[in-house]
């Protein structure tokens, strides 16, 4: 028997009231479990091997550092508005749900169906990371060489299963273990190189956000990459259901995984960029692929393979880079459970809505944990490993086509769910409203994310050749110069799947109001 209320204007299913079997697991992680979650799911060692080249001398060259402060700038203004919809609105749903009470039910079901498809590849796109760095670590240390990628990644299929099916506090204790042990060697190469002062010594105009939007090769597609980075850290209010005291733990959750993440991969891209040298040293170097001596030690720059790991063994040490190496094996499997988990919780809340088969809204008897939703996300991601095997890509490609895809919805998402807070508030709670918390924050986060995406369109072309060719067929471009928007099939799906959302909202207020009427209104009133 569900228990439904009236707020204002909304009408809101409490799902406290839901049968044992629709339920999570209440209480089950508090703050650090929380943080664990959402900064692992960030994958801040998969970020610093795989997106600093990208943000760095493919992207906004020596600006690299300023596009990752741009980024935390105007995330941390998005949090602030994020923030207040997560102290008024707590649910498994996390921005479908916001975005339903605040700009209405076919945005909302627009925000959640893009949602579920993109932490789905977010998940598969990692296990193709971790086959690509469990090859490379086990060749360069081990000497082991044959093992096919397909293997690798459906073991970690397996793995990544196992801990969405079990006790989510069971997920907190290992994810935080390999997260502790990244955060280390991070900060470890940070202190060390900036410390020491690099190749040239220390340069401020790195760290200038205006080099990293003016800079480089391509900007705009070194800010997308710098966006992409913080994927996870918004997961905060997924878990609210399933957190002690959400009112307090889900803020700071959110407001320091933001920050914290931000810092860090400022602070790291900044040491890259002067391990390299100054100028456009870091561009140079990359992409001349020619041998380059750092502090005595001489290697190639590769983007996967040596582009910060060459830099870590010159300044720090052969130790640490090795650490570094076998740490990207155990982070990329914890961020591809991380992301998962956070799937998982978009296809449980519109699972117990009945938008998506009600099979998925349930709830495991014993674990509390949505074990037929990551039934059905282990298949899916099994099915991609096999599809990418089976067209002869490599699990290379696999990681970097899916993910690519998954950001512009993320970025998209988090656009309407700054927006949405302005409305919500006006509609709700006008007496609350807030010059900077409601008003100026929401407006703000959302147009500089809706700048960003923008920016992705423009360099869509360039963005999908540095993550492969798989994005083949017709280009066309809208408009011309500045303004130019690119398309492709990348562009193509990236638009289709929030309209698919939309349509499927559409299609249920007129052919099934009873179900409409309750799409994106299951809050939690007893996590309090």
């Amino acid at each position: 028997m569900t228990d439904m209320h009236h707020e204002g204007a909304m009408t809101n299913v409490d799902a406290s009231t839901l049968g044992e079997g629709n339920q999570l697991k209440g209480g089950a992680v508090g703050l650090i479990g929380v943080l664990f979650l959402c900064v692992t799911g960030s994958a801040p060692l998969a970020v610093t091997l795989f997106n600093t080249p990208y943000v760095g001398p493919q992207g906004s060259g020596y600006g690299g550092p300023g596009a990752f402060i741009f980024a935390t700038i105007v995330l941390m203004i998005f949090s602030v508005a994020y923030v207040q919809m997560c102290l008024k609105v707590r649910a498994a749903g996390g921005m479908y749900t916001f975005v339903s009470h605040g700009l209405g039910r076919v945005m909302g079901m627009m925000s959640g169906f893009s949602l579920m498809i993109a932490y789905t590849l977010f998940g598969a796109s990692l296990i193709g990371g971790f086959a690509t760095f469990t090859q490379n670590t086990l060749n360069a240390h081990l000497g082991i060489h044959g093992i096919p990628w397909i293997y690798l990644a459906l073991g970690a299929v397996v793995v990544v299963f196992i801990l969405g099916y079990f006790d989510v506090e069971v997920s907190v204790k290992i994810l935080g273990v390999a997260l502790i042990g990244e955060l280390i060697v991070i900060l470890i190469f940070t202190i060390v190189v900036l410390a020491r002062g690099g190749r040239d010594g220390i340069q401020l105009a790195p760290i200038n956000p205006v080099n990293g939007l003016t800079k480089g090769l391509a900007p705009g597609i070194g800010v997308f990459f710098a966006f992409w980075s913080w994927v996870g850290f918004e997961a905060a209010p997924n878990y609210a259901e399933e957190s002690r005291d959400p009112v307090r733990t889900i803020p700071i959750a959110v407001y320091f995984s933001c920050l914290g993440v931000g810092a860090l991969y400022s602070l790291m891209m900044w040491a890259v960029t002067t391990a390299y040298g100054s100028g456009d040293a870091i561009s140079t170097a990359l992409n001349d692929a020619k041998p380059i001596t750092l502090n005595g030690y001489t290697f190639v720059p590769d983007p996967v393979k040596s582009f910060v790991t060459g830099p870590m063994h010159a300044y720090v040490g052969s130790f640490f880079a090795s650490a570094m190496d076998w740490l990207i094996v155990t982070g990329s499997l914890a961020c591809a459970s991380a992301l998962t988990n956070a799937g998982l919780r978009y296809w449980y809340a519109m699972g117990r809505e009945g938008i998506m088969p009600r099979a998925l809204g349930r709830t495991h008897p014993k674990h509390k944990t949505p074990h037929v939703a990551i039934t059905v996300v282990a298949i899916i991601n099994a099915v991609i490993c096999l599809l990418f095997w089976g067209f002869n890509h490599t699990s290379y490609e696999m990681y970097g086509w899916t993910s690519v895809q998954g950001v512009i919805w993320i970025v998209l998402v988090q656009a309407f769910a700054a927006l949405s807070t302005f409305f919500y508030f006006k509609r709700e709670h006008p007496t609350e409203m807030h010059w900077w918390k409601t008003i100026a924050a929401p407006w703000i986060g959302f147009g500089a994310q809706i700048f960003v995406l923008l920016l992705c369109y423009h360099n869509l072309y360039f963005l999908a050749s540095q993550s492969g060719n798989v994005y083949v067929g017709r280009r066309f471009e809208l408009f011309s110069g500045w303004a130019a928007l690119q398309f492709n099939l990348l562009g193509i799906i990236g638009v289709l799947v929030p309209l698919i959302g939309a349509g499927i909202a559409l299609y249920y207020r007129t052919a099934d109001p009873a179900k409409y009427e309750v799409l994106g209104r299951f809050v939690n009133e007893g996590a309090v």
